[in-house]
């Protein structure tokens, strides 16, 4: 049911409607024609010698070219054999197993308060160490594919001793007495 008033509005079971009032800004021009799009020449189009030429090519362009060429298709030829050392996830549980084990301990086996506090002295510790381990290593460039398995074995060895420094800087005595330094070694091939 709509019922129509004097105002111009239509109510249809109590609400409302106001009928569109025209607009205040009226356009005194028409719009204008849209642009005409260009059309190509026909001779060009049967004839592509009739083209103009295109800007000759120098030869510094070319062998500039050629070199950045070669140096991509050797890298790409170059085999990324996957590493045989420890992922990086794997070292820094390594180095903070103890943490961890000291962390999982007080979650299974803690008092009613260490388990109230969710062991949170333990975590803080393991999240430490495995933050500190993982900066360290990151910033060394240990997970990058192009990084040989002899460069990964000196960072991990460089990383125990920063790690190590950070926390003798820190006074963390308590953590220097659980450090555990990782140590890595490149498996040797087998005799073929």
């Amino acid at each position: 049911m709509t019922t129509s008033n004097e105002s111009g509005s239509a109510s249809a079971g109590g609400w409302s409607f106001r009928a569109p009032k025209p607009s205040k800004v009226e356009r005194t021009e028409p719009l204008p024609e849209p642009a005409a799009v260009p059309q190509a020449d026909p001779t060009l189009l049967s004839d592509p010698a009739a083209a103009p030429a295109a800007a000759p090519v120098t030869d510094v362009t070319n062998a500039s070219v050629k070199q950045v060429h070669a140096a991509i298709s050797e890298e790409l030829r170059r085999a990324y054999e996957p590493s045989r050392v420890p992922e990086m996830r794997d070292v820094i549980m390594t180095a903070c197993a103890e943490f961890q084990s000291d962390m999982l301990e007080c979650i299974h086996r803690g008092s009613f308060v260490e388990r109230a506090s969710l062991c949170q002295a333990q975590s803080v510790k393991f999240w430490k160490c495995a933050q500190d381990y993982k900066y360290v290593l990151k910033k060394m460039g240990y997970p990058r594919k192009a990084v040989t398995d002899e460069q990964r074995v000196v960072m991990v060895r460089e990383a125990n001793s920063i790690v190590k420094k950070a926390w003798e800087m820190e006074g963390e005595t308590e953590v220097l007495n659980k450090f555990f330094p990782v140590r890595v070694a490149v498996p040797k091939d087998p005799p073929s």
